[in-house]
Protein backbone atom coordinates (compact mmCIF):
# COMPACT_ATOMS: atom_id res chain seq x y z
CA UNK A 1 0.00 0.00 0.00
CA UNK A 2 1.15 3.49 -0.73
CA UNK A 3 1.40 6.37 1.71
CA UNK A 4 -1.40 8.16 -0.18
CA UNK A 5 -3.93 5.53 0.88
CA UNK A 6 -6.01 6.24 4.01
CA UNK A 7 -4.26 5.16 7.21
CA UNK A 8 -7.32 3.26 8.38
CA UNK A 9 -7.29 0.95 5.34
CA UNK A 10 -3.78 -0.18 6.25
CA UNK A 11 -4.75 -1.25 9.78
CA UNK A 12 -7.08 -4.12 9.02
CA UNK A 13 -8.49 -6.16 6.20
CA UNK A 14 -12.08 -4.98 6.69
CA UNK A 15 -13.02 -1.38 5.91
CA UNK A 16 -14.15 0.37 9.10
CA UNK A 17 -17.84 1.29 9.00
CA UNK A 18 -19.48 4.34 10.53
CA UNK A 19 -23.16 5.15 10.81
CA UNK A 20 -23.79 8.92 10.69
CA UNK A 21 -27.18 9.97 12.10
CA UNK A 22 -28.52 13.50 11.87
CA UNK A 23 -31.89 14.95 10.91
CA UNK A 24 -30.08 17.76 9.07
CA UNK A 25 -29.27 16.10 5.73
CA UNK A 26 -26.56 18.63 4.81
CA UNK A 27 -24.75 18.06 8.13
CA UNK A 28 -25.02 14.30 7.67
CA UNK A 29 -23.52 14.57 4.17
CA UNK A 30 -20.71 16.87 5.37
CA UNK A 31 -19.68 14.48 8.14
CA UNK A 32 -20.05 11.48 5.83
CA UNK A 33 -17.81 13.08 3.19
CA UNK A 34 -15.07 13.79 5.74
CA UNK A 35 -15.19 10.24 7.11
CA UNK A 36 -15.25 8.72 3.63
CA UNK A 37 -12.15 10.75 2.72
CA UNK A 38 -10.43 9.19 5.75
CA UNK A 39 -11.16 5.67 4.49
CA UNK A 40 -14.40 4.77 6.23
CA UNK A 41 -17.42 3.11 4.67
CA UNK A 42 -20.17 5.54 5.67
CA UNK A 43 -23.84 4.73 6.12
CA UNK A 44 -26.24 7.63 6.67
CA UNK A 45 -29.55 7.87 8.49
CA UNK A 46 -31.87 10.81 9.10
CA UNK A 47 -33.52 9.56 12.30
CA UNK A 48 -33.15 7.10 15.15
CA UNK A 49 -35.63 4.73 13.55
CA UNK A 50 -33.78 4.81 10.25
CA UNK A 51 -30.49 4.27 12.12
CA UNK A 52 -31.90 1.18 13.84
CA UNK A 53 -33.01 -0.18 10.46
CA UNK A 54 -29.58 0.48 8.96
CA UNK A 55 -27.82 -1.23 11.86
CA UNK A 56 -30.06 -4.28 11.55
CA UNK A 57 -29.69 -4.44 7.76
CA UNK A 58 -25.91 -4.02 7.77
CA UNK A 59 -25.35 -6.31 10.76
CA UNK A 60 -27.23 -9.12 9.03
CA UNK A 61 -25.41 -8.49 5.74
CA UNK A 62 -21.98 -8.54 7.36
CA UNK A 63 -22.06 -11.48 9.74
CA UNK A 64 -18.51 -12.47 10.48
CA UNK A 65 -17.13 -8.95 10.01
CA UNK A 66 -16.22 -6.58 12.84
CA UNK A 67 -19.16 -4.62 14.31
CA UNK A 68 -19.67 -0.87 14.10
CA UNK A 69 -17.39 1.28 16.24
CA UNK A 70 -19.74 3.54 18.16
CA UNK A 71 -19.23 7.29 18.60
CA UNK A 72 -21.83 9.29 20.45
Amino acid sequence: MTSSEPARSRRSFATPRVLVVDDDRSMCELVAAALHADGYLVIQAGSGDEAAQQIEMHALASLGQPPFDMLV
